[in-house]
This record gives structure tokens, sequence and C-alpha cells, in this order.
């Protein structure tokens, strides 16, 4: 197993959209997801079919964030977290989207899962806390083994009837890919899609340059320390900055352990995966988080091909995968 390291300071990977051939790009914004979702494309189609483009691009959000949110009325993962039975006949993204979390949890041996949902709501990480007790800490985490998701022929059941589902990990890698998909059959040449932390690019450039997603260095957002280069995929981020809340000078995060139904306490700061699988990408963002370097690296080694990481050690070094490395595919600010 290889180790590069980069003696940079801390960074997230930002939603900086660097360098698109010189065209002027058409741009177009909205909110979804709990999101701002950016599109940069090239100037392919006059603006009536640009606005059709834009359209299709937030119709196939909109099912997308309805069939995977945890709140939304009528939802599948609304209905599976109210219905201790389970659900049937889901819709595509749910039914795609469990059945992938749940490969992707069996393959990270549930370092990622899709059956947080009791400790999400715990946490209340959004709303400010505050820290939970030890007791319900342990009461929400014996509702959260994935292995109790059973696939019917025509659904999904569980044989935890308090188990909730959450696919805040791993929903916006799969819109991200969905609409890089879309696009990519449309006349739009190249472009790049943005859901929050996660970076989508397709296409050839006309300078045949390769997409810059730039890396801001969060202790001072106003700099970029890097970039990576992407020729296509998706890039997702995770990390120990995006959300938290702070309780007697101590920092809680978003990102829990299924170990242990805290936040994560890896060494990491934050996990950037770029694949060419927008799904996994998400997922694995958060995996290799809880793994920790070590763990994250052999990973990568029993799984090569599949994608390239950066990894930022709370000590502040930036540990690039070997593949990326190799490639020269990350530059440093100067």
């Amino acid at each position: 197993m290889r180790r590069i390291v980069c003696a940079l300071c801390a960074m997230l990977i930002c939603l900086s959209l660097c360098g698109c051939g010189g065209e002027e790009m058409e741009e177009h914004w909205f909110f979804a997801m709990d999101t701002m979702i950016t599109l940069r494309l090239s100037p392919d189609a006059d603006d009536a079919r640009m606005a059709e483009i834009f359209a299709e691009v937030e119709a196939i959000t909109a099912e997308i964030a309805e069939s995977l949110s945890r709140t939304h009325p009528g939802g599948d993962t609304y209905r599976f977290n109210k219905n201790p039975d389970g659900i049937t006949d889901p819709a595509d993204p749910f039914r795609i989207v469990i059945q992938r979390a749940m490969a992707i949890a069996e393959e990270t041996d549930g370092a990622f899962s899709p059956t947080m949902g009791t400790l999400t709501e715990l946490w209340n990480i959004n709303g400010g806390g505050p820290r939970p007790s030890e007791k319900a800490i342990a009461e929400a985490l014996s509702h959260t083994d994935f292995r109790d998701i059973t696939f019917e022929s025509d659904g999904v059941s569980r044989t935890d009837s308090a188990m909730q589902l959450d696919f805040g990990a791993i929903g916006k890698g799969y819109a991200v890919q969905k609409v890089l998909d879309y696009l990519r059959t449309t006349e739009i040449r190249y472009g790049l899609v943005s859901f929050g932390g996660n970076v989508g690019v397709f296409g050839t450039k006309p300078d045949g340059t390769p997409f810059k997603i730039g890396v801001t260095d969060p202790k001072d957002t106003s700099r970029t320390a890097g970039y990576l280069l992407a020729e296509s995929g998706v890039v997702s981020v995770s990390g120990d900055y995006e959300r938290f809340f702070e309780e007697a000078g101590v920092r809680y995060h978003h990102i829990m352990d299924p170990a242990t139904g805290c936040p994560a306490q890896s060494g990491l700061s934050s996990a950037a995966v770029l694949s060419e699988d927008g799904t996994l990408a998400d997922a694995l963002s958060t995996a290799l988080f809880v793994m920790g370097a070590d763990e994250a690296l052999a990973y990568y080694d029993a799984h090569p091909g599949t994608f390239e990481a950066v990894l930022i050690t709370d000590e502040n070094e930036i540990i690039l995968t070997p593949g990326l490395a190799a490639g020269g595919n990350f530059i440093p600010a100067q």
C-alpha cells in the first residue's frame, strides 16, 4: 500500500467550477435537495431549447428529491419510515438507491449505511444539538443495522420497525449522475453540474484541458489551496466542517460512525472521492471518512480502478490515492 502525502493546509473540495475552454457558458441555478444546484453548460442551443433542458434537469431532480426525502409526505422514503411493514412498488429512485446503498454498506462493512435515520434525528446537528445522552445514543444505535432491510419481489421491508432510512450520504450523488446521464443525451457538448458537495463533469472542452474543481482552505475560504483535475465523473466530499454544532467547547459534526453512534473520530477532517459513478462517489466519501486514512487506502487497494480520493487528516496532511498522484491530477495552488 502506497501513501502519498502533500504538505498543504487542511482543505475541502468546494464548488469552484473553473476553466471551461474560453467559451461563455450557459448557467442556471435552482434550489432542491436542501442545496443550491448549479449548472454550467456549453452554449449549444438557442434560448428556448436551453430552457427545455434546464426544465428537464429540474424535473429529474424533483422526482429524485421526492422519492428519497425523509420529510416529503408521500415520498417513498417518508412512507417507508412511517410504515413498520415497509413499502411496495416504490419509484425507481428509491428502488435503485436502496439497492446500491445496501451493496455499498456490505462492501464497506457498514462504514457507510443508509439506515442511520434514528441517529440523524437524535443528534439534530442542523438544529444545533444538544449532545444526546449515552443511553439515548445506545438506543438509537440499536436501530441502525442495515442487514435488517429485506428486499421483496414488489418492495422493501425491514425486521426492525423502528429503523429509519436516511439517504443524505448517497442521494445527491445519485441525482448528479442521473442529470449527467440526461445531459449526455442532449446536444450539449460539455458542462458541469454542482449539487452542494457533489460536482459532476462531462464532455470535452474546446481546448482539450480537464475540468478544474477548486480546493479551498476551510480556515480561509477566500483562498484556493489547489485543484482536482477531472476529464469526467463526479467528485463528492464529506468533511467535519460542513455541518456541526459546538457545545462546551466541543465540535460535533454530522458524519456519524455507525459503530459508535457518534460523530466519527477517524483522524480525517475530510474525504473527497472522484469516480465515474456519482452514487458510489457520494457514499464512499462518507465511508472513507469514517474508516480513516489507513483503512481507506486498504479499501482503495482492494477496489482498483473504481475511484480516487483526497484524504485530509486532522494534522492537515493531504493524502492522495496512488492513481491520483501518479496522474498529476491534483495541483497545489501557487
